[in-house]
């Protein structure tokens, strides 16, 4: 396999778990469709938003190359063809079983994701709200998605980091009134390039530069991603998240190693 994936999750000081984390193989060579969901805090029946996320992700993984809403046949080792389209159509489901389970206003459910479609040879995501990607490449971040909050905002404002009482709050979850408004992004793979979906209840306990640092050292086994997600809510104590993490990564098959 060209692709090597794991999950860990943490419930951290919260009374229930709201993150959802999937995986899924898809019927092409090496590709998968990484799903990572943070119900969001403060909204009723956030953890159910979140797993509408994964229910809504499913489907595409039991497609074949015909099925409308699945993967358009490409090239037998590349990557599909529209595969923004895939995963605008898997945020467009998600928000919609989202509105069913409220009236769409602001007390409404509400999911953030970030989606990747993880190709033979490319990587495309898609990311709402404030969960987040990370794109480590030679122990060195790459890129990282950008938070649709406030905090964002107002440190876009500034030309630096937001000041600490900044707001937390994103201006785009699945399941408002509003469409999702995805954004997307993508890269050709090279050898190692290592994938890190992450809520914020993880991702906020670290720097980027850290993260470079740890998951340079984690072996791709689940007790070490589990041990780094440990770490994130013991930094966090009585105010710690739920905490969830997928590692993702890439080994050209013609690489030795």
């Amino acid at each position: 396999m060209s692709w090597t994936i794991l999950h860990a999750q943490h419930i951290g000081a919260r009374d229930e778990q709201q993150d959802r984390v999937a995986a899924f193989p898809l019927p092409r060579p090496d590709t998968h469709l990484c799903v990572l969901a943070d119900g969001m805090g403060g909204h009723p029946r956030g953890a159910e938003a979140a797993q509408a996320v994964i229910n809504a992700a499913k489907p595409f993984s039991h497609a074949t190359a015909e099925a409308p809403q699945g993967l358009p046949q490409g090239s037998p080792q590349g990557s599909p063809q529209d595969p923004f389209g895939v995963l605008e159509r898997l945020c467009n489901a998600a928000h919609a079983k989202i509105r069913e389970l409220g009236t769409g206003g602001a007390s409404s459910p509400g999911s953030t994701c970030v989606v990747m479609l993880a190709c033979a040879t490319q990587a495309y995501w898609a990311h709402v709200g404030d969960s987040r990607l990370y794109q480590f490449r030679d122990g060195e971040l790459i890129r990282a998605t950008e938070d649709h909050s406030v905090a964002m905002l107002v440190a876009k404002q500034r030309g630096g980091a937001a000041p600490a009482l900044a707001s937390n709050a994103v201006y785009r979850r699945l399941g408002s009134e509003d469409p999702p408004l995805p954004d997307y992004d993508s890269v050709e793979l090279a050898h190692g390039d290592t994938f890190l979906l992450s809520s914020d209840g993880f991702w906020d306990q670290f720097s980027p530069r850290e993260l470079a640092v740890h998951l340079s050292d984690v072996e791709l086994e689940r007790e070490p991603l589990e041990a780094l997600v440990n770490r994130a809510t013991k930094r966090a104590g009585d105010r710690a998240d739920n905490a969830s993490v997928l590692l993702a990564r890439w080994h050209d098959p013609s690489e030795p190693g």
